[in-house]
């Protein structure tokens, strides 16, 4: 069995967390709770405002059905505005709000710190 520390996955998964405990440490001095896959999503819909959920999974490599948690905890904190689609009422379209705007610029340069 090979040591634990040589296996490519475990490595992965480590070099992850410690990603995503800088992410937390750096943003924590802005006093914004704020994932990594949040963040991610916020910047995504900040550059293609009204884009729908199922393309901003696509765009931050997340799980299609995952994305409506992480979208719907942005609503309830007043960052993401959702609106039917007046193409398709099927579909959900994405754009920041006043605050989600002011969030991104305000822990952006704690993030490029991370």
């Amino acid at each position: 069995m090979n040591d634990l520390w040589e296996m490519p996955g475990h490595m992965i998964r480590r070099l992850h967390q410690a990603s995503v405990s800088l992410f937390l440490e750096e943003t924590a001095e802005t006093d914004q709770s704020l994932t990594p896959v949040q963040y991610a999503a916020l910047c995504a819909i900040r550059m293609r405002p009204g884009l729908d959920q199922a393309t901003l999974a696509g765009l931050i490599a997340y799980d299609r059905v995952t994305i409506g948690g992480v979208v719907e905890r942005l609503v309830q904190k007043g960052l993401v505005d959702r609106r039917v689609s007046a193409r398709d009422r099927r579909a959900r379209e994405l754009a920041l709000t006043e605050a989600g705007e002011t969030l991104v610029g305000t822990v952006t340069p704690a993030v490029g710190r991370a």
